[in-house]
């Protein structure tokens, strides 16, 4: 393109961006327009039509992918940030930096097919049908003839296939639920887990079943050598349940066999008991999150996160099923919708709060995860495993571009072998046991004072217990040693 054409466009947008007013201005803005318009349309015109008929030549030779321009064109590319396919960053108006799978696929077809390319800002969106009956976004800008393609990704839909030309699928999408991953809750009550409230019944039933038994057994055995009391016999039965030795020999069959039983049985209780303790100390259940549209409905509290004028936003507002027209409708008094380059901000500041759930694709929510991995060294979001939605994704062209048949070619080889795949795949890696991971955390996080609050409860009360028993027996020994001593001051006198 020649350098007064390219000045004329860069004229051009100033006109557009800051709106010249003044009948000398407007006619100036006017002419400089139409005059980029038309030299545009030459220049679109002698490459396309090289195009077609080098394309047609190939084709008829028997492969397509032939085909080169003889002369490098620029060709003008629309780009929006969707990760992780393209990452755009705008450092002015007419320079950007673009990467990801989208900006090989495109140095591939620009190495292949000897073009150049320079990208156009747009207004930050894909593109979507206006109330007027125009579209903005990349297709916007497609539709009106002011690129040449849309880098994209992007979805693929019959509204849109009227206003721009797809290429052959560059793979599938499934929209999905994003929302902070539950974090592990404190439990006083862990101690008492293992066993549900039934076996903790039946359990302190059986201890003073036996306390009792071995009581009797002693009391009727005649040559019994050890401890009678009824106190001996419950610290004995209790020292048995928990591992502990007895300092005397039964004696008798009876005792023996009392004692066996006993032994036996505290054995697979404390085997249980360790076994469940330890696994619930290391692995803790998290609360259900949420995994299916029914679920962020029935959450009042969730404000829903959305892209703008995409095409999971138009499939919402155009759906006939129930549930998709209630998430319509809670949509308009709960639901956020934001441009792509505001996504990653706003999900890092309000996801992990919990009061906040996206809709969004799944490559898109596995790159927010391996982000955030790579920031924090945790797995702060959650991905549902059902998907409510899904979509091809495609690049675009304008209506009749002969780009469309040289693109479909090269992607299909790329498709093919995998290629565009491990694109995709690289972009993911690192956060792979994030989103395939369940609703269980693995870790072992410190436990705060509430989780062996039960604890230090058994601990205080049984040396509180031990206190005041002490204290009822300096007591009781206290008023026995006086009586005595009345009675024998009694006596002398």
């Amino acid at each position: 393109m020649s350098g007064k054409a390219m000045h004329n466009i860069i004229l051009m947008a100033q006109c557009t961006k800051h709106g010249m007013s003044g009948h000398t201005m407007n006619n100036m803005c006017a002419g400089t327009m139409n005059n980029v318009y038309t030299g545009r349309e030459k220049y679109r015109a002698w490459w396309q039509k090289e195009a077609r008929l080098g394309s047609a030549e190939a084709a008829r030779g028997g492969n397509i992918l032939k085909f080169r321009f003889e002369k490098a064109p620029t060709l003008l590319v629309a780009a929006e940030e969707w990760l992780p396919y393209t990452k755009v960053t705008w450092y002015n108006d007419t320079f950007a930096s673009v990467s990801g799978p989208s900006r090989k696929l495109l140095d591939v077809l620009s190495s292949t097919l000897n073009f150049k390319y320079r990208f156009v800002r747009g207004d930050g969106y894909f593109g979507a049908l206006e109330k007027d009956g125009s579209w903005n976004g990349m297709l916007g800008m497609l539709h009106r003839q002011e690129v040449d393609m849309a880098l994209g990704p992007i979805g693929v839909t019959y509204s849109r296939s009227k206003v721009a030309n797809f290429t052959v699928p560059l793979g599938q999408e499934y929209f999905r639920i994003m929302t902070g991953r539950p974090r592990p809750l404190p439990d006083p009550w862990t101690i008492a887990a293992p066993f549900t409230w039934m076996v903790w019944i039946c359990l302190l039933v059986s201890l003073l079943v036996m306390w009792m038994v071995s009581f009797m057994v002693a009391q009727l055995v005649i040559d019994f050598r050890g401890p009678r009391g009824l106190s001996d016999h419950l610290l004995t039965v209790f020292a048995v349940l928990v591992s502990q030795g007895v300092t005397w020999e039964p004696k008798g069959a009876a005792m023996r066999i009392t004692c066996i039983t006993w032994m036996f049985f505290s054995l697979i209780v404390t085997s249980y008991f360790k076994s469940s303790y330890t696994s619930l100390l290391t692995v803790k259940s998290l609360p259900a999150t949420h995994d299916d549209l029914r679920d962020i409905l029935n959450d009042h509290n969730l404000t829903f996160l959305l892209e703008d004028n995409t095409s999971f936003k138009a499939f919402v507002q155009e759906s006939e099923q129930s549930i998709v027209k209630e998430i319509s409708k809670e949509l308009k008094r709960r639901g956020r919708f934001l441009k792509a380059s505001e996504l990653q901000e706003v999900l890092e500041r309000d996801l992990p709060d919990r009061g906040h759930a996206a809709l969004l694709e799944e490559h898109t929510i596995k790159k927010y995860m391996s982000i955030n991995l790579s920031k924090t060294g945790r797995c702060n979001f959650y991905m549902s495993r059902s998907y409510s939605y899904s979509i091809y994704i495609s690049m675009a062209v304008s209506k009749g571009s002969p780009l469309l048949d040289l693109f479909n070619a090269r992607i299909l080889s790329l498709r093919e072998y995998g290629i565009y795949a491990q694109w995709v795949t690289e972009e993911l890696r690192g956060a792979s046991h994030c989103y395939l991971a369940s609703n269980r955390v693995t870790e072992i996080a410190p436990y705060t004072l509430v989780d062996m609050k039960m604890s230090f409860v058994l601990l205080g009360g049984g040396t509180g217990l031990a206190a005041l028993i002490l204290l009822w027996d300096i007591i009781t020994h206290w008023l026995l040693v006086r009586r005595p001593n009345k009675a024998s001051k009694i006596t002398r006198k």
